[in-house]
């Protein structure tokens, strides 16, 4: 069984059984590793995004904490968010009308923060992050 969303109802289960600190040792152990692989190998592409990797990071916040899902964000995918942002900013500023494209680029950026949640984005590190991606636009 992988360590993507299918593990974490039997996880869970093991979780109400067991220490809960013997759990959250195993999964950062076990399963932080897996998730954070997959979000590392992930490509960003704004106009048809593979988003099931970050699909399977979100189901283990109860397990992980959203601390530890920021901090994997934080590392393998707002690096890779500011480069597709930098890139698509430069292609959108040499077209005539670039509003439009800002428009697109802000509705993406937005629509990250909302799919990742509030409580994930709350992160300090990750806030500080997805500043950078804003005065990147801005």
């Amino acid at each position: 069984m992988s360590a993507g969303g299918d593990a974490t109802p039997i996880v869970r289960t093991w979780a109400s059984c067991l220490d809960e600190k013997k759990v959250k040792g195993l999964c950062l152990q076990v399963v932080l590793p897996r998730l954070a692989f997959d979000i590392a190998s992930v490509e960003i592409e704004p106009s048809d995004q593979d988003i099931r990797p970050f699909e399977k990071l979100l189901l283990w916040r109860e397990l992980l904490t959203s601390q530890v899902l920021a901090s994997v964000l934080d590392t393998h995918f707002v690096p890779k968010l500011l480069q597709t942002a930098e890139e698509w900013l430069g292609i959108v500023l040499e077209e005539e009308n670039f509003t439009e494209g800002l428009q697109e680029i802000i509705a993406w950026y937005a629509g990250w923060k909302r799919y990742l949640g509030a409580e994930v984005v709350a992160s300090q590190k990750l806030q500080d992050s997805f500043k950078l991606v804003l005065l990147l636009i801005d």
